[in-house]
């Protein structure tokens, strides 16, 4: 399917020199390592955010999109790097060995259908806040979630099996190796693939798909009717709404051009068509890499949480830097001006600071302010 028919493309077209090709190996040569980057840094930042106590304002959320990042962290290494790998190094690590042949694939697909599963799932859990805002917690409490959350894994991950035992190294024609998958010839066998994809790729879409349109309908019914008492609440709410509808958003339209491009292979012939591939691989794992910046744009709380993480960090180490420089200790928040006011030692501070320069006085006060404000 979608691993083979890009391993196939690139096989096929590796030594045509002509405009489409050319195009087409400059993405795979520059834009599949910059996303690859950007996506592992970025999804490993949303596991990092998620963790913390301010953002948690839905639980259910939080770890659904603590296992988003894992997922498409996993599509981003298992495919992106393997397609970029064979093009800049004319390396393929999964013809190596059977192992690494079964496995690879086999985490891939799996990976790849539990990402789509888990947006189709917090799709779900914003629809039910919207629309049943006074059942949604019943619904989506902590031992819900991870009975829903433990059969997902083990029917994906089982569905999937069949890419682990019926792969494997393949000569072609001598000149050689790939990855491939042959399924005995079996009547119930042979619809395997079709059956994986309507439950991991059709069913995903149309789950998003109803469920994003209901939760705008949603919206836009409940713009009107937030009482007063309860405005932070549902302005918070609906902050997260918009977000996740903005993630889902995004899957559908980066993910919707490759799963439909076997369909138009009788239209794009030859080089075009590997060009198109090419450019639809690139959307797929566009698609892996930009939440948390979707995330950054649509959520205050995220954020608020990065400018902490990153400006608190500097501005501690500038502290500590000026604390060596001044020879007292600086005074970074309110708790630690009552903690210093009862200890004996607060008076011989005060001493010390009043012996200081103007120049460093301003600077303490400075860096004081800073840290009140952000931290």
């Amino acid at each position: 399917m979608v691993y083979g028919r890009v391993n196939n493309s690139l096989n096929d077209t590796s030594y045509d020199v002509n405009i489409y090709n050319e195009i087409a190996y400059g993405i795979i040569k520059y834009f599949f390592p910059f996303s690859l980057l950007i996506g592992t840094f970025a999804n490993c930042f949303i596991v990092y955010i998620m963790r913390k106590k301010s953002v948690k304002s839905s639980v259910s959320v939080s770890i659904i999109l603590c296992l988003l990042a894992v997922s498409d962290t996993t599509v981003l290494w298992t495919s992106e790097f393997r397609n970029w790998s064979r093009v800049a190094f004319n390396y393929d690590f999964i013809i190596q060995s059977d192992i690494s042949c079964k496995f690879t694939k086999y985490l891939f697909y799996s990976s790849s259908h539990f990402s789509n599963w888990l947006v189709a799932s917090f799709s779900i859990e914003r629809m039910l806040v919207v629309w049943t805002p006074l059942n949604a917690s019943r619904f989506c409490r902590s031992n819900r979630l991870a009975t829903y959350l433990g059969l997902l894994i083990t029917c994906i991950f089982g569905s999937n099996i069949s890419w682990a035992v019926y792969s494997r190294i393949k000569l072609i024609n001598g000149l050689g190796k790939e990855c491939a998958t042959e399924i005995p010839s079996s009547n119930f066998i042979s619809y395997i693939p079709l059956i994986n994809m309507i439950l991991t790729v059709v069913m995903p879409f149309a789950i998003v798909l109803i469920g994003n349109s209901l939760i705008i309908v949603g919206l836009i019914r409940g713009s009107n009717r937030i009482e007063d008492g309860d405005s932070v609440a549902a302005r918070n709410q609906r902050r997260i709404t918009i977000g996740l509808v903005v993630t889902a958003a995004s899957w559908l339209l980066l993910t919707f051009p490759q799963a439909i491009m076997e369909y138009l292979r009788p239209l794009i012939q030859g080089r075009a068509y590997f060009l198109s591939q090419t450019v639809g691989f690139s959307l797929l794992y566009l698609n892996h890499s930009i939440n948390f910046f979707i995330y950054v744009l649509s959520a205050k709380t995220v954020r608020r949480e990065l400018q902490k993480s990153v400006l608190c960090r500097l501005c501690n180490q500038n502290i500590g830097r000026e604390e060596r420089l001044l020879r007292v200790p600086v005074i970074r928040r309110r708790a630690d001006v009552r903690k210093i006011r009862n200890q004996a030692a607060y008076p011989m501070i005060l001493t010390q600071m009043t012996g200081m320069s103007k120049s460093n006085k301003k600077i303490s006060s400075r860096l004081t302010r800073t840290i009140d404000q952000i931290c």
